[in-house]
């Protein structure tokens, strides 16, 4: 049972490493047909910061994803969040075998503004793929987009992964149940933290504690103070905290719920 995403992260680094490749995640793109679109979608979700543009030919709608013994089903429908720095371009078959699904996805990344989404219904009755030359068009829009380049000022990511890294931020999670980890939201200024069950709106875990460390945003080697949220309980705490030498804060709490 293999982590793809660690190998993505390997395979970038090699080729990085061997050829004269532009090293930005706007010069970077997935793309792939029904499992291989799923993985397009689910990967350049789990690494926004590594992948700038996402394609899928009739993704298949759902898979298992996580650590052995704490696998989570990933549907990019619960997702869309992950990917509001992202270009995402959904085609389908008008006649494929799961194209209901495909419409549930479209419906979702639709819905939201943030997200810079194109889609395709070709009138095909095949599950293979269609319309690639004009997915060839989208990732050169794509890599011509210079605003991709941008830092995230505001950014919000659902991971199934007990410790995972996202835009320069580094994230453990620790308990015996799988689960989701939800950061939203997330600026210099706060964020909000949950947990889920199960995704979109499953209950908390229980018992499980949190450590996020940020990317290196303040003073190094200062004080600040940190006021918490409770959701679940509507109780405001106050502590302060002490940035490191780079600048990284590290926050501890559990998931219950934080603002």
């Amino acid at each position: 049972e293999y982590d793809l995403g660690a190998y993505l992260r390997e395979l970038v680094s090699h080729i990085d490493g061997a050829y004269r490749t532009l090293t930005s995640r706007r010069s970077r793109a997935t793309s792939g047909l029904s499992m291989g679109g799923f993985m397009s979608l689910y990967l350049s979700a789990r690494y926004p910061d590594l992948i700038g543009s996402a394609s899928a030919f009739n993704p298949g709608p759902e898979f298992y994803v996580g650590e052995k013994g704490r696998r989570m089903l990933w549907r990019p429908k619960d997702h869309v969040g992950n990917h509001t720095r992202t270009m995402v371009r959904l085609i389908r078959a008008s006649g494929d075998f799961i194209s209901q699904y495909h419409e549930e996805t479209r419906d979702a990344y639709a819905r939201a503004d943030e997200v810079a989404f194109e889609y395709r219904r070709d009138e095909y009755h095949r599950h293979w793929a269609t319309s690639i030359a004009e997915t060839f068009d989208f990732h050169m829009r794509a890599f011509a987009n210079s605003t991709l380049d941008n830092v995230a000022e505001v950014w919000s990511h659902t991971d199934a992964y007990a410790d995972f890294e996202v835009w320069n931020y580094h994230v453990r999670a620790e308990g015996a149940e799988p689960g989701f980890t939800c950061l939203e939201d997330v600026s210099q200024t706060g964020l909000r933290l949950t947990t889920r069950r199960w995704a979109p709106d499953g209950p908390p875990i229980p018992g499980g504690h949190v450590t996020i460390t940020t990317a290196p945003l303040y003073n190094p080697s200062s004080s600040y103070m940190l006021l918490d949220y409770n959701l679940s309980t509507g109780i405001t705490s106050k502590q302060e905290v002490h940035s490191d030498q780079e600048g990284r804060l590290t926050l501890m709490t559990n998931g219950a719920g934080h603002q």
